[in-house]
């Protein structure tokens, strides 16, 4: 009831709740709400209260987002965003540092469109030309290679391979990153597709 009564007063007409995730135990042992809205920027439910995150160096069309806690309570949220990948690291005590990644720093397509944490606690990052991983300050790719177009979801099962929800289809692989060894061509990844049979078409009838 919190989220449903509280949403109200922080969208406004016009703004598209794309993304909401949890926050770890911060702020006095309390948990943080975290939301990234398309044109409104990021939001955080704090103790009941609903706050914008004002800083200039957000990009305000998030399209999704992942917190990670990080020791002593404190928390790194990962943002993406139409203008790439940015992170908000929150202390304990609330003072907020920003960064930003972007194609310049080897991000395969200008707007990031979906994030995971992996289980080995890398981001994996889905953008609007191919996907990522981001780990200890590097940017790898990862995925089949050729294009794939937009990269609408990323997920891990538990053997450790990922699904990449693309514009050309779905992809099953790997979670490593590309290298100058690969013999195949597409770094052992499967695409199921409708043109290959291996998805059903859907209908509304």
């Amino acid at each position: 009831m919190r989220w449903l009564v509280a949403l109200p007063l922080l969208v406004t007409p016009g703004c598209f709740t794309f993304a909401a995730s949890i926050g770890g135990s911060i702020d006095g042992g309390g948990h943080i709400g975290w939301v990234g809205t398309f044109d409104h920027g990021l939001a955080m439910l704090a103790k009941g209260q609903w706050t914008r995150v004002d800083e200039a160096a957000i990009d305000r069309r998030v399209n999704a987002i992942v917190v990670e806690p990080l020791a002593g309570g404190a928390a790194r949220i990962w943002i993406g965003t139409a203008a790439g990948l940015m992170t908000l690291e929150r202390d304990a005590a609330g003072a907020i540092a920003v960064a930003r990644i972007t194609k310049r720093d080897g991000l395969p397509g200008r707007s990031v469109l979906a994030l995971t944490r992996l289980a080995d606690g890398a981001i994996a990052a889905g953008s609007s030309s191919g996907a990522a991983l981001v780990d200890g300050g590097k940017v790898r790719r990862i995925g089949p290679h050729g294009p794939i177009g937009n990269v609408w979801a990323i997920g891990q099962t538990t053997d450790g391979q990922l699904w990449l929800g693309t514009t050309t289809g779905l992809y099953r692989g790997p979670a490593t990153p590309w290298t100058d060894k690969d013999p195949d061509g597409n770094g052992g990844w499967q695409r199921f597709a409708v043109a290959t049979g291996a998805l059903a078409a859907a209908s509304n009838r």
